[in-house]
């Protein structure tokens, strides 16, 4: 049985290539002939076991190291295969694959010898890229971001189910400064920064926001809001005063000696007035306090709801 490439890359010089044209002998002694197990065993305690696997198809110039279904790929840029990315070209593009699990994610085709596999970014079980020359966001298939496009230039990409990055002093995400020089020798741009993008998705990208300069903002804020609070109880204060003035107003009457009781009209107007102020004046002082307890609880590092890290750290 012939072997067939698996996935079919479109604009492969390739496509309709046999692929036992590319199957050398030293290939054959590190993955196996098809249909023929490379080890016989179950691999209880790492020892070694049955395996079926497709068959790795590298450009011409690769060189391959693989044992069970890991390998390292010394090559040139070819993220689909022969004919894809940098190596198509001719352009300078060494790279360094470390990969497992080729094509994983499709049970079928990762357990059949029959098969000739391209490497496959998206099908792959974990990988570590690193190249010269690539187009990382196609290869991973990324977002563009607000950065500039990750194209024609020296790249690492690292993709797995789950990636953990461990630095016992800390760890550091560092973009370089403007006049910098790129793979290429260009200057680097300034404006350039960090992105962190969830989902694969830029539709809702935004900054980031410095805690310290926030927790001025908001300080500030608090503080007007304070003193419009003192405002309006000053003018509470004052319309109460001059409420209770018009409940209790006299007056002489053109008859000498006679004084005038207060205006029943304004009675029921000034009484209404007299809660309302009175209740203002209440709920300021509920907001001052508020404000301090808001101040300390969110604005303080003392505060159980603290807005800022007491670790992270950003520019």
């Amino acid at each position: 049985m012939g072997l067939s490439l698996l996935p079919l890359t479109a604009n492969s010089l390739y496509i309709n290539s046999s692929a036992e044209s590319f199957f050398n002998e030293t290939q054959k002694n590190i993955t196996g002939i098809p249909n023929t197990a490379n080890t016989v065993g179950r691999g209880i305690n790492g020892s070694a076991k049955f395996v079926s696997l497709p068959v790795y198809n590298p450009i011409e110039s690769a060189k391959v190291y693989s044992n069970q279904g890991s390998s390292i790929c010394l090559a040139s840029d070819a993220p689909e295969g022969p004919g894809s990315g940098h190596s198509s070209l001719g352009t300078p593009a060494s790279s360094i694959d470390l990969v497992t699990g080729r094509l994983s994610c499709v049970p079928e085709a990762a357990n059949n010898g029959n098969i000739y596999a391209n490497d496959s970014f998206a099908h792959d079980a974990a990988r570590i890229y690193c190249s010269q020359t690539t187009d990382l966001d196609s290869a991973f298939d990324l977002v563009k971001g607000d950065n500039p496009a990750f194209e024609s230039r020296s790249g690492v990409g690292i993709k797995a189910d789950g990636i953990a990055m461990i630095g016992r002093s800390g760890i550091k995400f560092i973009t370089s400064p403007h006049g910098d020089h790129n793979s290429k020798g260009g200057k680097v741009r300034s404006g350039t920064g960090i992105e962190l993008i969830a989902k694969n998705d830029d539709s809702d990208i935004q900054p980031l926001v410095k805690g310290d300069s926030l927790i001025l903002a908001l300080k500030s804020i608090l503080k007007r809001v304070d003193v419009l609070t003192d405002m309006v109880m000053n003018l509470a204060q004052t319309n109460l005063t001059l409420a209770v003035g018009l409940t209790a107003h006299t007056h002489l009457t053109t008859i000498p000696a006679i004084v005038a009781a207060p205006s029943v009209d304004l009675a029921p107007q000034t009484a209404i007035a007299i809660a309302d102020c009175a209740g203002y004046m209440i709920g300021c002082a509920s907001l001052k306090m508020n404000i301090l307890f808001d101040d300390f609880n969110h604005l303080t590092s003392l505060g159980g709801e603290y807005i800022n890290s007491d670790l992270n750290r950003t520019t």
